[in-house]
């Protein structure tokens, strides 16, 4: 199915669906209707699955804000420097052949 839903959708380089590029058609869904479960445990699965995809979609938030918190550290603006401006140079990962 995910494989389906992904060749029927459309995409934004070509503005067409692959499906449509190979074939020249759309092909007609008839997906799966909700109806009455007739095995009692299915619905226990299904209860599980949504909420193993909520906790799995919450952690996933909580690692992009995280990563977006020490990246932003990283990506601050460079201070700004003019010409004959005195700095001080670390010399951890400058490599010179005179000892410093």
């Amino acid at each position: 199915m995910g494989e389906y839903t992904y060749n029927n959708s459309v995409t934004t380089a070509r503005a067409l669906s692959p499906f449509y590029a190979n074939y020249a058609f759309h092909p007609q869904t008839s997906w799966p209707v909700e109806i009455e479960a007739m095995n009692p445990a299915g619905r226990n699965y299904a209860h599980w699955m949504v909420s193993i995809h909520a906790f799995c979609k919450k952690t996933l938030e909580h690692t992009r804000e995280r990563i977006s918190h020490h990246y932003d550290k990283r990506s601050k603006e460079a201070p700004k420097m003019k010409v004959r401006d005195l700095v001080m140079l670390s010399s951890k990962k400058l490599r010179i052949r005179r000892q410093s």
